[in-house]
C-alpha cells in the first residue's frame, strides 16, 4: 500500500504538511478540498510506510 502526506502553503505563507498519512484516493480528495479553498499549491507526496 502506498502512503501519502499532503503538503500546501497556508494563506499566511507558512508551509504545511499533514500529520496523518493518506491512501492515494484520500490524499487526492484532501488535495481537492484544499484547492477548493484557494490553496492552489496543494499536492500529495509519497512517503514510506509508518510515516
Amino acid at each position: 500500500m502506498e502512503n501519502f502526506k499532503v503538503e500546501w502553503t497556508d494563506i499566511h505563507g507558512a508551509p504545511r504538511r499533514s500529520v496523518v498519512s493518506y491512501s492515494r484516493t484520500c490524499a487526492a480528495e484532501r488535495v481537492a478540498e484544499l484547492k477548493e479553498q484557494g490553496l492552489t499549491d496543494a499536492k500529495a507526496v509519497p512517503v514510506p510506510p509508518g510515516q
